[in-house]
């Protein structure tokens, strides 16, 4: 009888520290890292002036602008998942609410990134990026 109460007892000791172990994976997979944390930072397909191209190719400014001259800079920060996707789109800095929100339509529409890695894994991580608006009609 002692002999299957001490096993039931170490099985039962046994699948917590797995369960208790399992929660910790999870943690470090759901973990956020900072640009600075990274070991390289996620980065577009093709660099930087892809991305500008990106930009160039996919922003439609807004009709209410058509008239208007306009420059400005929207900041804006996202994470970029393990698998390279972006997610979590937020403007931290803005021009006003139509602009604002097609930056975040564009930024959430682009393909896979390149994921930052910490110690050779690919992990979520935070990116900020300023697009910078200028639109200036012939005189």
């Amino acid at each position: 009888m002692k002999i299957k109460v001490l096993f039931i007892t170490l099985l039962l000791f046994c699948l917590a520290f797995s369960q208790n172990r399992q929660n910790v994976l999870y943690q470090r997979e759901d973990r956020i890292y900072q640009l600075m944390e990274l070991d390289s930072v996620p980065k577009f397909v093709g660099g930087y002036d892809s991305l500008l191209a990106y930009f160039d190719k996919h922003f439609i400014m807004p009709e209410i602008y058509a008239d208007a001259n306009i420059q400005g800079q929207v900041i804006c920060k996202f994470v970029v998942t393990g698998n390279g996707n972006i997610m979590d789109v937020k403007v931290l800095q803005g021009i006003d609410k139509e602009l604002d929100e097609e930056v975040i339509r564009v930024i959430s529409s682009m393909p896979q990134w390149c994921p930052g890695k910490k110690k050779g894994q690919a992990v979520k991580s935070m990116y900020f990026l300023p697009i910078y608006i200028r639109i200036k009609l012939a005189d």
